[in-house]
């Protein structure tokens, strides 16, 4: 993966940055803790919005309920104004990381693309801040507890997803 943080999320000025649509929300999003910002991802049913200087993409991370597979989720990312209908396919996360799908119509040259590819390599980096739409990332269930919010999981998934990742 070739590219700098800044060619990904808006570069110099002379760039044409093509974004996914403003969107609204259920509660105001929420910034995660770098530390939790993996474990929101793969919990299963997460939305999730990445932040550079000048242009955002949002991406729908799913399990793969068809297992076994190689294949543990699969990412979309919004490419119109519904934000709960238009997810287009992007590609999917396997143990080697991941991967933009020959079965998409997305390209993996395309900023959103590259942007998630170059984000799931660093996901701790805080150049790139990434938020949640004030829901829980396993069950879908609105966040009120501060910790929660922290992490964009419930408590009872929290736990759920620390015991499944123990294993």
């Amino acid at each position: 993966m070739t590219g700098d943080m800044a060619d990904l999320f808006g570069g110099d000025g002379d760039v044409s940055v093509s974004h996914t649509p403003d969107v609204t929300m259920d509660l105001p999003a929420a910034v995660l803790d770098p530390q939790a910002r993996m474990a929101y991802v793969l919990a299963g049913a997460s939305t999730l919005t990445l932040q550079g200087r000048t242009s955002h993409f949002t991406y729908r991370v799913l399990a793969n309920q068809k297992q076994p597979s190689n294949v543990s989720h699969w990412v979309h990312v919004l490419t119109g104004p519904d934000n709960v209908e238009d997810f287009t396919f992007l590609g999917g996360i396997t143990p080697q990381g991941f991967y933009v799908s020959t079965k998409s119509t997305i390209g993996a040259d395309a900023r959103s693309a590259v942007a998630f590819a170059w984000w799931f390599s660093h996901p701790a980096d805080p150049r790139v801040e990434m938020m949640h739409a004030g829901r829980c990332g396993r069950c879908k269930r609105k966040l009120t507890h501060p910790e929660s919010i922290k992490t964009g999981l419930g408590p009872v998934c929290a736990d759920a997803t620390e015991s499944s990742s123990d294993s």
